[in-house]
């Protein structure tokens, strides 16, 4: 038989009989045991001075001293002696409690073949928190430059065993996490980290025991006493003490305060780089608005001129054409004739272009009405159809209850004519044009953006699937005599005449191309009614 072994109990329990019986359990299990029984506060405080015990087995309910008194004097006096709590029957709330003050373990006491595996577990740890305990005062005793040395240092600083055991931790562990070294000792390192980071480091360190120069670095929180959190940067290196034992460093740098000046430089920079966009967006604004009145600072001067010409041409022109049908009268069949009739077709033609001209820069007489805008474009459609030629598909999407607007009905005929001859001219090969109506109210960005005041507008869409413009072109296209076309293929005057009638009449337009994707004229007039609520809303016009 294995020779028993000794320990020293310390029974705080009034029946005698249960003491027995504890005692022939523990001697059972393998135990010698040396023991003394008290029952109450002065025979326990007593005892605690007359001898080393190795464990205290304390009954929970007697009626002169309790479970609750025996841990206070344990703290009291500092000593570190394994209690466990026997009893018939505790609730398990209370025993919580108490395993929370300080006591090791509870056995009850009609479950008793768990005593002798408690009691060898408690007298294990005991042994292994002494030795540690050993272990930190030869250390402290031995290398007395290394604790100078790591008493002052403003790092936490701790060596612990493989299993994480804390054999020594240096003071700064008091200021960084609010805990006192001295009662460190003999604790596991883990327990200093909050939970949800402990699992990480815990494979961190079973890692370090592969051999010594094995190295772990990380960022961890540390819990506080007060529940707060510090970050802690941890560098961990496995090494042999001058003892042969395998142990680890843990070097462990505070740098909350610098993460969060780290953020708060990562947001402010966030901040200003918002900031930085939001003011190109502004100079990127502030530059189209100043494009768009120069634009039309440029077109309003050359409508002035333009205008000027014509009016003076205009008159020019009613007098050659006059005296013209006179000599065409008087002269009857005679040979000339027919260069006269030739004269009068060329001021003809003339006329027209100073129409045009005049059309432009907002000179002409209009007849303006109220019209709806879809009765306007149905009556025209077919002979805008056969204007376009069978190799282009007319396409009309015209809203129901468009509003009314008030314009000149043959100029917005001549408006639709021109864009339609403007559309079949960029699709040679043929392609598809599509007129649209429809009621918006524009804000006062598109509105800027077509040259019209916000609020409630009809918009006319016409888009094709042509060639398309590049922005070089977008910028003239409004100009008088300015065309793509070959020389006697246009006079450069069709959309220098919508321009002027969509803008007399009280309207804007705006355009949208690229090359090889087509173009979009949105022209807009002012609604004469006012739009649905669902309409109400600063919508950009579609340009499909």
């Amino acid at each position: 038989m294995a020779t028993p072994l000794p320990v020293r109990v310390l029974f705080v329990e009034d029946a005698a009989d249960d003491v027995g019986l504890l005692v022939r359990t523990l001697q059972a299990g393998g135990f010698s045991v040396d023991w003394t029984r008290v029952e109450d506060a002065a025979g326990f405080c007593a005892a605690l001075g007359s001898a080393a015990w190795d464990v205290i087995l304390c009954d929970f309910s007697m009626r002169r001293f309790d479970p609750h008194q025996a841990l206070a004097a344990l703290r009291e006096r500092g000593l570190d002696i394994p209690l466990l709590v026997v009893s018939g029957v505790i609730p398990e709330s209370t025993a919580v409690a108490l395993m929370k003050e300080g006591a090791r373990d509870y056995v009850l006491k009609d479950n008793l073949p768990r005593l002798v595996p408690a009691v060898t577990r408690e007298l294990r740890d005991a042994i292994a928190r002494r030795e540690a305990r050993d272990a930190h005062r030869v250390m402290r005793r031995s290398e007395s430059f290394f604790r100078t040395v790591i008493e002052h240092v403003s790092d936490l600083i701790a060596v612990t065993d493989l299993n994480g055991t804390i054999l020594h931790i240096a003071p700064s562990v008091e200021r960084i996490v609010g805990r006192n070294p001295e009662d460190l000792v003999g604790t596991y390192f883990l327990d200093l980290i909050v939970e949800a980071d402990r699992e990480a480091s815990a494979a961190k360190l079973q890692a370090l025991g592969a051999g010594p120069g094995v190295r772990a670095v990380s960022e961890v929180r540390f819990a506080r006493g007060d529940a707060s959190e510090r970050l802690l940067e941890c560098a961990a290196t496995s090494f042999v003490t001058p003892a042969g034992d395998a142990a680890i460093v843990v070097n462990a740098r505070d740098v909350t305060d610098r993460r969060a000046q780290e953020r708060q430089l990562r947001e402010t920079s966030s901040r200003e780089e918002a900031a930085q966009r939001e003011r190109l967006e502004a100079e990127s604004a502030l530059q189209q608005s100043e494009a768009r009145l120069r634009q039309a600072q440029k077109m309003e001067a050359i409508g002035r001129l333009a205008g000027g010409i014509a009016h003076d041409f205009n008159n020019l022109l009613m007098a050659i054409l006059g005296y013209g049908e006179i000599v065409a009268e008087q002269i009857g069949d005679h040979p000339a004739a027919g260069d006269v009739e030739q004269i009068l077709e060329a001021g003809r033609r003339a006329a027209a272009l100073t129409r045009q001209l005049l059309a432009f820069s907002r000179q002409q007489t209009l007849a303006p009405e109220i019209l709806c805008p879809n009765d306007v474009v149905g009556d025209i459609a077919q002979l805008l159809g056969r204007l376009l030629g069978h190799d282009v598909e007319l396409r009309l999407d015209l809203e129901q209850d468009v509003a009314d607007i008030k314009v000149d009905r043959g100029q917005l005929e001549q408006v639709l004519m021109n864009l339609a001859v403007n559309a079949r001219d960029a699709m040679p090969e043929g392609g598809t044009l599509r007129i649209a109506t429809r009621s918006i109210v524009l804000g006062a960005e598109t509105a800027a953006a077509a040259g019209t005041t916000p609020g409630a507008h009809v918009l006319l869409d016409v888009a094709d699937s042509g060639a398309g413009m590049d922005a070089a072109t977008m910028a003239r296209i409004f100009e008088p005599f300015f065309t793509t076309k070959e020389k006697g293929q246009g006079t450069g005057l069709g959309l220098a005449t919508v321009y002027g009638i969509v803008t007399q009449s009280g309207g804007g337009v705006e355009v949208e191309s690229s090359p090889g994707l087509g173009t979009v004229f949105r022209v807009y007039f002012p609604a004469m009614q006012r739009p649905s609520p669902a309409q109400v809303a600063d919508v950009e016009p579609s340009s499909g």
